[in-house]
C-alpha cells in the first residue's frame, strides 16, 4: 500500500492532462484510507510479552515522560532550525 500511489507515474500525467491536478491528492487519500481499512481489518499483532498481565495504569507508569518530551522538542527543534536556514538564503 505503501508503492502503489507512487508506481503508475504515467496514469497521473494521463489524469493531470484530462482532468485537473487537485484529483492526484483525492486518489492518494483514497488509497490510504484503503490500507488503513486494511489494516484494522486484518492485522491484529500479538500482544507484546513486556505488557501481558499488566493493566492500563501500570504500563502507563512504566513510559519515560521526560524522555518523550526531550525527544519531541528536539525533533521540533531541528526542524524549526532547517526552516529558519532557508528562511535566511531568500531573505537576507
Amino acid at each position: 500500500m505503501a508503492i502503489i500511489p507512487f508506481a503508475p507515474g504515467p496514469l497521473y500525467g494521463q489524469l493531470i492532462a484530462e482532468h485537473n491536478w487537485r484529483y492526484i491528492y483525492l486518489f492518494l487519500a483514497l488509497v490510504a484510507v484503503l490500507g488503513l481499512v486494511v489494516l484494522a481489518i486484518w492485522y491484529h499483532p500479538p500482544p507484546r510479552p513486556t505488557a501481558a498481565g499488566l493493566s492500563q495504569m501500570e504500563m502507563l507508569k512504566r513510559i519515560d515522560y521526560g524522555g518523550c518530551v526531550l525527544s519531541i522538542l528536539g525533533v521540533v527543534l531541528l526542524l524549526i532550525g532547517i526552516n529558519w536556514g532557508k528562511c535566511e538564503r531568500w531573505f537576507p
